[in-house]
């Protein structure tokens, strides 16, 4: 048995320009920053994994959720690698075969594609990602306080919903913002970690809503930032994709 070790000479980091992503051995995601500002809110660990995943989940014929599958991680069974710009996590479930790519294109964008090779199911894509949006020593400081100052707008468009989140308490005097959407149409969306985990993930240790076939699209926001997307439902028959995106920028002030 492999034993996985959380020691920084074990972590594999994707870099460009002043964007630095830093994955442990799992294959999950510890720290995502930029400069000196923290993307992600909660860093991962080698036990619970990190609050960041993707979920591929069944649908039957009545249009229930039938079952899931974390894609990332160690939630997931899947084969981790990491090239010079991008990680990929493979494997298959229930005789669908997955393969997940982070692409860090440029300094301030970045990509999550999702390819699905299979035939005869139904199944949706859910995109889940825990945001801070501020300068680490305020995060690990008091993660709920600095969360209070993040707003989020939910743009629609024909590519479906997006997330478009602005840090409002100045973080050396300026306002990161990030933007998350889909190329491949997102027709569902949650804005915190409350709406996904809910009360129940303490017992079930299993998102509360991940059952539920639509989310109930609402812009709340208590004490855990958490963006959540879910892609167009798909007939699958042969080769399906899935792409989520970001855009990131540090350099918004005050009066922008």
């Amino acid at each position: 048995m492999k034993t996985l070790k959380q020691e920084n000479r074990y972590m594999e980091i994707l870099e460009s320009g002043k964007t630095k992503v830093t994955f442990l051995q799992s294959g999950d995601l510890y720290t995502f920053k930029h400069d000196d500002i923290m993307i992600n809110q909660i860093e991962g660990n080698m036990i619970d994994g990190s609050m960041n995943n993707i979920y591929l989940r069944f649908f039957d014929q009545h249009g229930q959720v039938q079952s899931y599958k974390p894609l990332l991680g160690i939630k997931s069974d899947s084969t981790f690698a990491v090239g010079k710009k991008q990680a990929s996590w493979q494997g298959s479930f229930e005789g669908i075969e997955y393969v997940v790519r982070f692409v860090l294109s440029e300094e301030a964008i970045w990509f999550w594609e999702v390819e699905v090779n299979g035939s005869n199911r139904e199944i949706d894509i859910v995109y889940g990602q825990d945001l801070g949006l501020a300068e680490e020593a305020a995060l690990k400081a008091n993660e709920a306080y600095v969360a209070q100052y993040v707003d989020h707008k939910i743009i629609e468009t024909d590519l479906g919903y997006s997330i478009n989140s602005r840090q409002n308490q100045p973080q050396n005097g300026q306002h990161p913002y990030l933007q998350q959407g889909s190329l491949t149409i997102a027709d569902g969306f949650l804005t915190d970690g409350f709406q996904f985990f809910g009360k129940s993930y303490k017992e079930t240790n299993e998102p509360e809503v991940i059952y539920y076939p639509d989310f109930e699209n609402k812009n709340i926001q208590f004490e855990f930032d958490y963006s959540i997307l879910k892609s167009k439902r798909t007939s699958l028959d042969g080769t399906a994709k899935f792409i989520f995106y970001s855009y990131l920028n540090c350099k918004i002030k005050l009066d922008d």
